[in-house]
Order: structure tokens, then C-alpha cells, then sequence
């Protein structure tokens, strides 16, 4: 009996270890689990947005930008000089000086409303017409569908994103564009459009210029302009698209994708509309404008929140430094004494 009910004992502790071990294993297992979908959910659920957005465009030597005017016209896009002498952009408020010929459109003024919008991903669509829709997001948090969504430009007596002017235009919800904008509050945008208008004033030898984005310090006779900063923005990564588009909805022309960029850091790569990497956007004639527009997205069918958290920031601060391969040459002085 003695030996028996040992034996007995001797089950029923290792019967008790087994099942200790069991579960003990089962909670390993269970805190793995909640770790790893914990991490997921942190980084594929929610839809990553950026704040704060800030955007520059600039041209050096003989190429001259300007923003579109409300009216779409090209114009109505006058000399950057006033009757005074002075640059419009000397005296001028931002509105009025972007849309005269200069080198430097800045949209960072309230009246454009990019400080309303927190920019989400997106999922764009060329062909057969240049669309930007708010997403829907997939299990890997990716884009998966996107509905469609109004371009539309901030209107600053209504104080919402309900006018058809041009200049700078956003991608916006329905609901959105009927909703008063109170001070601090923001909506979601689907990418931005900036209007621009490009003329190079001298001739490249017998060819046309060709206009280009650049990625590092301009240079101009030879000498490093450094206070001439290239193409780039605030994020880090591959997480900036811009579109070019010509004739985008203005003078009734009809909207034609010259190029395609991704800016990653201070580095900018093209692409034609097929896909293959190409070295500028398009070609201008002397004296001729050209209305061009800026598409600025996120490109929600390859952005994940992991590529966004890599960046550490959720501020977009985006330069558009444009230039072209004319050759400018210094004024010399040729008087004989």
C-alpha cells in the first residue's frame, strides 16, 4: 500500500508539471501573440497623415514661374515689375506676387488653405482622367480602394474648400467642402495642386530648354549658388509624389501627364508616363508660357505607416527647385577706353 500510494503521488506531481508546463507555454505564447499584433495594429491600422504643410517653388537664370490666377487665364499673368519699378514681390502681399513672372512662388499664405489640410495617402488614376481618391485601407494598410474625391480651392470669405479657382487646389471629400473652418481645425486631403505657369526668356542654341527638377545646388556660370537649394521636402524616404501635368483643367486644354517624380530627402528621380526614368519634365519655347501643374500626394498603393514612421516627422515641408539646360553666360564689358 505504501508503495502504491507513492507511486500514486509521484503521477499526480508529474501530471501537475506537465499541465503547469502547458499553460505556462500557452501564456509564452499568448504574449508573443499580443506583442506582434500590438505592433501591427501600431503600424498598419491607422492611416498615416502629415501636418503642417509648407511648400516653396523656385526657378533660377532665364526661367521664370508664376502661380496660375484664379481665373485659369494665361493672360492674366502680368510682368513681376509694377508701374513704380519695383518687384511685385517686394511690395505686393504673397496672392498677388505668386501670380506675376518671377522666380520664387511661395504658398505657405492662409488664404491657399494647405494649413487646414492633414495630407493622407492616396491612390491616383492617369488615364483615362487625372483622378485622386480618399482610400480605403487593407489588412496591410496599403490603399485598397479609393473613392472619389473634389478638387477644390479654399475659399476664404466662406472659410471652406468649396471654390472652383485655380492657383492651388486640394483633393477633398464631400462633406469637407461643406464644412466651415474654424481656427485650429483641420480635414483630410488627398494631394494638393499647384497651378503653375513656366516661361524661359532666352534661346537654347536652335533647340528648345529643357525644363528640369534639380536636386542639388544650383549652378550658374560656373559658380555654386548655396543659398539656391535644390528639390526636396522634410520627409524622409520614398514617400513624395509629384505629378506633372499640363493643361490641367485650364483654358479648356486637355490634361496631358508629361512626367511623374519621387523625392526622397534632397534627391529627385523622373519618370515618363510609362515608367521609364527620364531627365526632364518637358521642353520650352522662347517666350512662349506653359501652364504645367504640380500634383503633390502620398502614394497610398506602396505607403504603408512604416515607411511614414521611418521619417520621424509628420511635417511636410516640400522645395520645387526648377532649372534648365540653357547655358547662361556673364555680361561682359566689351567698352574700349
Amino acid at each position: 500500500m505504501t508503495k502504491t500510494a507513492k507511486l500514486r503521488k509521484d503521477m499526480t506531481m508529474a501530471s501537475v508539471r506537465r499541465r503547469l508546463s502547458a499553460a505556462l507555454c500557452m501564456v509564452l505564447i499568448s504574449l508573443v501573440m499580443l506583442a506582434t499584433s500590438t505592433y501591427a495594429w501600431f503600424t498598419l491600422s491607422v492611416a498615416p497623415e502629415a501636418k503642417s504643410i509648407n511648400t516653396t517653388v523656385a526657378g533660377n537664370g532665364s526661367l521664370e514661374i508664376a502661380l496660375m490666377p484664379a481665373s485659369g487665364e494665361l493672360a492674366d499673368v502680368t510682368s513681376g515689375r509694377l508701374s513704380s519699378g519695383e518687384y511685385a514681390g517686394k511690395t505686393q502681399t504673397d496672392t498677388v506676387a505668386n501670380t506675376r513672372w518671377g522666380n520664387l512662388v511661395d504658398v505657405d499664405n492662409a488664404a491657399y488653405g494647405l494649413n487646414y489640410i492633414n495630407l493622407m495617402p492616396t491612390q491616383s488614376a492617369f488615364t483615362p482622367a487625372i483622378s485622386f481618391g480618399a482610400p480605403e485601407f487593407g489588412n496591410d494598410g496599403r490603399v485598397s480602394v479609393a473613392n472619389a474625391a473634389l478638387l477644390k480651392s479654399f475659399d476664404t470669405t466662406a472659410n471652406k474648400f468649396n471654390s472652383d479657382d485655380y492657383g492651388v487646389r486640394t483633393f477633398v471629400t464631400s462633406d469637407v467642402s461643406d464644412t466651415v473652418l474654424g481656427s485650429g481645425t483641420t480635414v483630410n486631403a488627398y494631394g494638393y495642386v499647384l497651378d503653375l505657369v513656366f516661361r524661359v526668356n532666352v534661346k537654347n542654341g536652335d533647340d528648345n530648354a529643357k525644363l528640369t527638377l534639380t536636386d542639388s545646388i544650383t549652378r550658374i556660370n560656373g559658380v555654386d549658388e548655396t543659398e539656391v537649394m535644390g528639390s526636396g521636402t522634410s520627409l524622409g524616404s520614398d514617400i513624395i509624389r509629384v505629378a506633372f501635368v499640363k493643361d490641367y483643367g485650364v483654358d479648356g486644354g486637355t490634361p496631358e501627364l508629361l512626367a511623374t517624380a519621387r523625392i526622397s530627402g534632397g534627391s529627385v528621380k523622373l519618370y515618363s508616363p510609362a515608367g521609364a526614368e527620364v531627365t526632364y519634365i518637358t521642353e520650352l519655347e522662347q517666350n512662349m508660357p506653359m501652364q504645367i501643374s504640380a500634383i503633390i500626394y502620398f502614394d497610398g498603393a506602396s505607403l504603408t505607416n512604416a515607411d511614414f514612421a521611418v521619417s520621424g516627422s509628420s511635417d511636410v515641408d516640400v522645395s520645387l527647385q526648377f532649372a534648365t539646360d540653357v547655358a547662361l553666360t556673364a555680361a561682359t564689358d566689351t567698352y574700349v577706353h
